[in-house]
C-alpha cells in the first residue's frame, strides 16, 4: 500500500545584520498541499502528462495525481516494492541530498511527517523529490501530501540555561491539521539537524511533538523517542 508522507524543511540561516529583516518563512511552499490540480487534459487517468502540468511544480518520470488521502490532493511518486527493492525517497537541494528510508511506519494513521534541514546558500533553492530505485510496480509508492518550509535564525542563549534550545521551543514547521508530530532523521541521514542546537545520534528518527496535540510537561514542544512498525 502507498504511504502518506508530509515533509517540512528547515532552512538554517547564518548570522546577518539588517536594518529591517524580512519576516521568516514558515508555511507551505507554493501549491505545497497540491490542492491546485493539473488540468484534466494533462491527466491520463491518474498519470500526469507534461513536465509543467502540475501547477507550481516541475516533474520528470512517472508521477500520479491522486485523491482520498489526508488532504483532497496528493502527489504520487512511484517507488518500487519487493524483495530486491529499497523503499527510499531521495530529497535533494543543490550540493546536499538525504535519503529517507520508508520501510518503517511510525504513525497509526498510515502517514508520517518528516523534517529535513540544510544550510541556506542563496535566497532561492530548488528542492527535488526523487525515486532512486528501479521501478517494479508503478501502482505502489509514497504519496507526498504536504510540503512546507521554515527558516531558522541563529539560536540565542536563554537566561538561566546554558543549553541552547533546551526546551525545544525552536523546531520544524508544525502542520496545523496534522496531529502525528514530526519525525527528525538521525545524523546519518541528515547532517544538519532540523532541531537547532541538537544532534540526533540514533539508528531511528525521534519525534518532535507540540503541546497542541500531545501532553508536553513544560513549554510548547518536546521530543518523543519512538519505535516504528515495519511496513510489509
Amino acid at each position: 500500500m502507498p504511504l502518506f508522507l508530509s515533509l517540512c524543511f528547515a532552512l538554517i540561516l547564518s548570522s546577518a545584520h539588517a536594518a529591517s529583516p524580512p519576516p521568516l518563512l514558515d508555511g507551505l511552499v507554493e501549491n505545497g498541499d497540491f490542492e491546485e490540480a493539473p488540468a484534466k487534459s494533462n491527466l491520463k487517468k491518474t498519470v500526469i502528462i507534461g513536465k509543467y502540468s502540475l501547477p507550481r511544480w516541475e516533474i520528470d518520470g512517472l508521477v500520479e495525481y491522486v485523491s482520498g488521502g489526508p488532504q483532497p490532493g496528493g502527489f504520487f511518486l512511484a517507488i518500487p516494492r519487493g524483495v530486491h527493492a529499497e523503499e527510499v525517497l531521495r530529497v535533494s537541494v543543490p550540493g546536499q541530498s538525504s535519503d529517507l528510508p520508508l520501510q518503517t511506519l511510525y504513525s497509526s494513521d498510515g502517514g508520517d511527517t518528516y523534517s529535513l534541514a540544510w544550510m541556506a546558500t542563496s535566497d532561492v533553492v530548488k528542492v527535488t523529490f526523487h525515486n532512486p530505485g528501479i521501478q517494479e510496480d508503478p501502482t505502489c509508492g509514497p504519496i507526498l501530501d504536504a510540503i512546507a518550509i521554515k527558516e531558522m535564525p541563529p539560536l540565542r542563549r536563554t537566561i538561566g540555561n546554558l543549553v541552547k534550545n533546551g526546551g525545544f521551543e525552536v523546531g520544524p514547521h508544525m502542520f496545523k491539521n496534522f496531529s502525528t508530530g514530526v519525525l527528525l532523521p538521525p545524523r546519518q541521514l541528515d547532517q544538519i539537524s532540523p532541531l537547532p542546537g541538537w544532534i540526533i545520534e540514533s539508528l531511528k528518527p525521534v519525534k518532535y511533538i507540540d503541546s497542541k496535540h500531545f501532553f508536553v510537561p513544560k513549554g510548547l514542544a518536546a521530543i518523543e523517542l519512538v519505535a516504528g512498525e515495519r511496513v510489509p
